[in-house]
């Protein structure tokens, strides 16, 4: 009987060593579980925080391009200067400001 109950013992102490060793890798199992979801997370809030950077990146530089290259203002044409006709006599072609006149 001691050879069939060293055998049971060694079996027993087997199976801790085996039951032992899952625990540990479930345990590892879970953590890798955990830190995955927790990058997820991360990676969820990361692209969040640059979609959102994006679109204020994007308005800045739509403001800086406003700002550094206006849009041309239409043309508009000048009104042609109006001329007036000169006047004949005193205060025509050929007039003094005292009041005198050229001589032809």
């Amino acid at each position: 009987m001691p050879l069939l109950e060293n055998a049971v013992s060694h079996l027993a102490e087997a199976l801790d060593r085996l039951e032992t060793s899952l625990d540990a890798r479930l345990d590892g199992q879970m953590a890798d579980r955990d830190a995955i979801a927790a990058a997820q997370r991360c990676a969820r809030t990361a692209r969040a925080h640059t979609l959102e950077a994006g679109a204020g990146l994007g308005a800045a530089i739509s403001d800086l391009k406003a700002l550094l290259y206006p849009p041309e203002a239409p043309e508009v044409p000048e009104a042609p200067e109006a001329r007036t006709p000169p006047q004949p006599g005193p205060d025509g072609p050929g007039a003094r400001e005292d009041g005198t006149e050229d001589e032809p």
